[in-house]
């Protein structure tokens, strides 16, 4: 009979009998790729993008700030002026930047100055002072973008200090305001807040030191500490921690700084060393 003889249709017929023998099986279709994980800094054009910069940077703040404060306390004992670098090593959103800070206070028109790349752009420019116009500010550029903060003034009573801001097409104005202890005469952290590109920036940065140094005491050959950073960009959360080690060296003082996190929806890594040799 013919149904002895010819295939049932509901037997099941596999793809590699019918396929040719000298046929390979087609490939399986390539998933689409992911989105990149990458921020365009060639263009600045958003508050994110700023608050991610180097100079928004506690690491980088600090870092200066201790520089500038040696030059100061050698200077006011006598001795001479010592050789500062600090070099920070980032990654922002997945980019590597390398930049190397020089402070030389002999200079006295542009004291400290800085040169690198941050994510993919050229970076250049330094701290001016005009003693002419009595201006003080920084002035430099990121890629193609304007890179400039001015200092606006203090406000004796509170103790806060002013400065406009202007780095590519994102403009603002900035209050930095120190966070003492009960006495008044510790410094714990600093407070950063105004506006950010037409956005609320509002970010406090906190140390914990050992406690001998809080009192006043002699600092150790090797210090550890923390540092943190918490706040917010308009309705994007700031947060930052770092790790830190001093140690004093025979030919002066290295202080590393690790740490990162995540701003404004940027995640960044910081990695920076502060060298200061009498």
């Amino acid at each position: 009979m013919i149904s002895t003889i010819a295939p049932s249709f509901n037997s099941p017929v596999s793809a590699t009998s019918l396929r040719p023998k000298n046929e390979e099986p087609p490939a399986p279709p390539t998933p689409p790729s992911p989105p990149p994980d990458q921020v365009d800094f060639s263009v600045i054009d958003t508050a994110a993008k700023a608050a991610a910069l180097p100079a928004m940077d506690p690491a980088v703040q600090l870092g200066l700030a201790a520089g500038i404060a040696a030059v100061i306390m050698s200077g006011m004992g006598g001795g001479s002026i010592p050789l500062i670098t600090l070099d920070v090593a980032t990654k922002t959103a997945g980019q590597d930047g390398n930049l190397s800070f020089g402070l030389d206070m002999q200079n006295e028109q542009s004291p400290v100055t800085v040169s690198g790349d941050f994510a993919g752009q050229a970076v250049n420019g330094g701290l001016v002072i005009n003693e002419q116009t009595e201006e003080i500010g920084w002035v430099g550029t990121i890629g193609g973008n304007e890179e400039r903060i001015s200092f606006l003034g203090v406000n004796e009573e509170t103790m806060t200090a002013q400065v406009g801001v202007q780095f590519g097409s994102v403009a603002g104005t900035l209050n930095l305001k120190p966070i003492m202890d009960e006495s008044g005469e510790n410094p714990l952290g600093y407070n950063v807040s105004g506006d950010l590109g037409g956005e609320a920036y509002d970010v406090t940065t906190t140390w914990k030191l050992p406690e001998g140094l809080q009192n006043g005491d002699e600092p150790p050959q090797k210090l550890e500490a923390t540092i943190s950073s918490t706040g917010s960009l308009g309705g994007q959360s700031i947060q930052k921690d770092y790790k830190v080690e001093a140690q004093m060296t025979g030919g002066g003082l290295m202080v590393n700084v690790t740490g990162g996190g995540n701003v404004a929806g940027i995640a960044q890594e910081v990695n920076g060393t502060l060298a200061i040799v009498p």
